[in-house]
């Protein structure tokens, strides 16, 4: 079973990827500009690395603490 550590961040990046597929969707469909696509895609990458930078800083005190092992 992966750390929770690692479910937490992947949850986050489903959700990501939900909107994501919500916004495309409404370009698409012509509800938003290409402009505010590009604003939503660099908001949600943004929101990717801090996620990705929040589930490292947990693993290493995951790690530090014992909670998490991992073999040689």
């Amino acid at each position: 079973m992966p750390p929770a550590e690692l479910t937490k961040f992947y949850r986050s990046l489903q959700t990501i990827d939900v909107t994501r597929t919500r916004m495309e969707k409404l370009f698409r469909d012509g509800k938003i500009t290409k402009n505010d696509l590009n604003s939503v895609y660099e908001a949600l990458f943004l929101r990717a690395v801090t996620s990705f930078e929040s589930f490292l800083e947990e693993l290493f005190l995951a790690i530090l603490e014992g909670r998490v092992r991992y073999k040689r």
